[in-house]
């Protein structure tokens, strides 16, 4: 995936591209593990605005890893 980033001191740590209907809708820039684990922790609270996509992909520049809902796994 092509990431720009303009107006930000230092490179992100990564970016979660959040997708709905197979498509990404929207997506969040992460500078510390700590802002990655507050929108992951987001994404599978109920009733969250970021709970209503199906998969986060997360895009470390090297690697790209995409996540379900923990919810679906555990049921």
């Amino acid at each position: 995936m092509f990431r720009q980033m303009m107006g930000f001191n230092g490179n992100p740590l990564c970016v979660i591209y959040w997708h709905l209907n197979g498509q990404a809708q929207s997506r969040t820039v992460c500078y510390t593990e700590d802002d990655k684990k507050w929108a992951l922790d987001r994404f599978d609270t109920v009733g969250d605005f970021y709970n209503s996509y199906e998969r986060a992909v997360i895009d470390y520049g090297d690697e790209v890893v995409e996540y379900g809902h923990l919810k679906e796994k555990s049921a």
